[in-house]
């Protein structure tokens, strides 16, 4: 019987160091997507801005030829963002769960669904660059326009599809933090809600709306510092047993 008893308090301590790692984890990418966001407009912002879907189709090769040495790196920079968000997300329902239930896996499995979809948006968009051996006048004599309008605006809907099965994910994560343990897990739950919602509402206020890469900026910091301060707190608990 006492060997079962140990057994059982090893299984909690395995569990419990588990769950203060993954919030360390989190805390280190939440507070990680602020600087990575701010950095993505300076390092490789774009000269001219994405066409209107009425422009005219040559518009979509002049953006390609416009912005040519800048995609690829922000290409790169943006799929760095959804790697660190996709982080953050794993490491908060594995901080938030003693064990992995249905819930759990079901929110890891959207999450990583949408940061594939979202790569995808992200790789249909430099293909053009990739295409022409990063030859900016070869793509401005052989680009066909209505590929290039087809492939910059695909972007766009790939994403908006991500940012539905993201904002879901982030949803299914507020009805975890709400359950859980963790300190503060009441105010990331809130948190989490108003963050979800504003990601799946993104695709009905279009593109002049609040992306679920803007909105999750903010609410990863948020969570982190939670994350960070319940961990601290737990520290003394933890030492004395």
């Amino acid at each position: 019987m006492s060997a079962t008893i140990n057994d059982s308090h090893e299984r909690e301590d395995e569990v419990g160091e588990a769950r203060r790692r993954a919030a360390l984890v989190g805390a280190v990418a939440g507070l990680g997507l602020v600087p990575w966001f701010l950095l993505i407009e300076p390092l490789a912002g774009l000269r001219t801005l994405q066409p209107e879907v009425e422009a005219p189709v040559q518009d979509a090769v002049d953006f390609y030829g416009d912005n040519f040495t800048q995609i690829p790196l922000n290409t790169t920079l943006f799929i760095g963002q959804w790697v660190i968000m996709l982080v953050l997300l794993v490491a908060v329902v594995r901080a938030a769960c003693r064990r992995l239930d249905l819930a759990a896996i079901l929110a890891v499995t959207l999450a990583g669904a949408a940061t594939a979809i979202y790569v995808t948006g992200e790789g249909v968009r430099v293909w053009p660059v990739l295409a022409f051996d990063m030859n900016v006048g070869k793509l401005r004599d052989s680009l066909d326009p209505g590929v290039a309008h087809a492939v910059v605006f695909s972007r766009d809907g790939l994403h908006a599809a991500a940012a539905v099965l993201l904002g879901v994910s982030v949803l299914v994560i507020a009805w975890l933090l709400a359950r859980s343990d963790l300190w503060g897990h009441w105010a990331m739950s809130v948190l989490a809600v108003v963050a979800g919602t504003f990601a799946v509402s993104s695709v009905l206020v279009g593109p002049e709306g609040f992306g679920p890469g803007l909105i999750l900026a903010l609410w990863g910091p948020l969570v982190a510092v939670l994350l960070l301060v319940g961990r601290w707190r737990a520290r003394p608990r933890s030492t004395v047993r």
